[in-house]
């Protein structure tokens, strides 16, 4: 049998949790477990899963390097059963991103990086992270984002960057979208139709199907 690889494993450290449950604007009386790494072992072994990349949502820099050197730590601890996907601080803050960006991946060893959906009300093909400025996007949330938002951002933001051509420029980035692609699987056809008739992206419907 081939190794079971879980590219979405989250954890939760202790710092994390600390700040998610103590700011209610964020957490929506939504709180976070606590985590253990054997909690994760036990979990693999039931399920036959080989190895976790381990990460988690976060972007405040002076916490992201707490997240990464926990992560870190953890691979260390479990060599063969965990890697992880590095957490980064907000893509607007560039030269922290960038910085964080070579220390997790020269340094701690990790696998690749994770980023949010959107950062404020820009998601990622926006101008702001491109030569050339675009409007924003603003959307309001009522519920914790977990429990809705997180499945539907994937969806959008998955669409932005093919309608901004931004996987176009960047062919050799790989990207692996968590929450099972969203909902893009059930809507990629209306999605791309609607995309190619209102000339969203020059790619047309072969972008998404």
């Amino acid at each position: 049998m081939a190794p079971k690889v879980d590219v979405h494993h989250h954890i939760v450290p202790h710092a994390f949790g600390r700040a998610w449950n103590a700011n209610p604007q964020l957490s929506r009386a939504l709180r976070m477990p606590e985590w253990t790494p054997e909690d994760s072992l036990a979990f693999m072994a039931q399920h036959d899963i080989t190895a976790s990349i381990i990460s988690d949502p976060q972007e405040v820099a002076a916490l992201v390097r707490q997240m990464n050197d926990f992560s870190a730590d953890v691979c260390r601890q479990h060599p063969g059963k965990f890697g992880f996907l590095a957490t980064l601080p907000s893509l607007e803050d560039t030269e922290a991103c960038v910085a964080e960006i070579r220390r997790a991946l020269l340094d701690l060893g990790a696998e690749g990086v994770y980023v949010l959906t959107s950062y404020g009300d820009k998601y990622l093909g926006h101008g702001s992270f491109q030569p050339s400025p675009v409007a924003p996007i603003t959307e309001p949330r009522a519920l914790a984002k977990p429990i809705v938002d997180w499945t539907h951002e994937t969806t959008r933001t998955a669409t932005h960057l093919i309608t901004t051509d931004t996987l176009k420029k960047h062919p050799n980035c790989k990207i692996i979208l968590p929450h099972g692609g969203g909902t893009l699987p059930y809507t990629a056809n209306r999605i791309a139709q609607l995309g190619e008739a209102r000339r969203l992206s020059r790619g047309g419907a072969r972008l998404l199907l």
